[in-house]
């Protein structure tokens, strides 16, 4: 949510000692991460996304279709704008828990607003997974945007086990 919302007055908040400082970050990295929650029981999981149990319900307070303004407000992909963060995005295509199309409609939408981004697809992994391809290509792309280096970030698939 940081790398969309540092362009967001509303999202700032109010506690805290460093008012006068925005939120906004140089990058992301987002590790499989729920990016729209009223899209989230559009694709297979193991849990019912849309249910006040759930860890989106308990977040919003109630069912995703019972908050829908909420849920929206907290879905980063709502939040995209073309002064947003670069980011690389990492998804399991077999991810039951955050489904990876979440990946995947957040780079769409990413890329529409002219955001770098890069798209990393963990082809078979769920949800959590360990690849050194993927340790190269995460830390190719913080040398770009937090060490000023000048590397390529593919993102072309990863086999499991790669």
């Amino acid at each position: 949510m940081l790398g969309v919302s540092g362009d967001v007055p509303s999202l700032e908040g109010s506690l805290g000692k460093h008012l006068d400082e925005n939120s906004r970050v140089a990058c992301v990295v987002n590790y499989f991460g729920p990016a729209n929650l009223q899209t989230m029981d559009n694709y297979p999981s193991s849990i019912r996304h849309n249910a006040p149990d759930s860890p989106e319900g308990r977040l919003l307070g109630g069912a995703i279709t019972e908050k829908s303004e909420l849920a929206a407000n907290a879905s980063p992909v709502t939040h995209v704008s073309k002064g947003d963060a670069p980011m690389i995005l990492v998804h399991g295509t077999d991810d039951k828990l955050v489904p990876y199309p979440q990946s995947v409609e957040f780079s769409k939408e990413l890329r529409r607003e002219g955001v770098q981004v890069a798209l990393i697809t963990m082809e078979g992994a769920g949800h959590g997974f360990r690849s050194d391809q993927l340790v190269t290509r995460v830390s190719a792309f913080l040398g770009v945007h937090l060490r000023g280096e000048t590397q390529e970030i593919a993102d072309h698939r990863i086999a499991r086990g790669d």
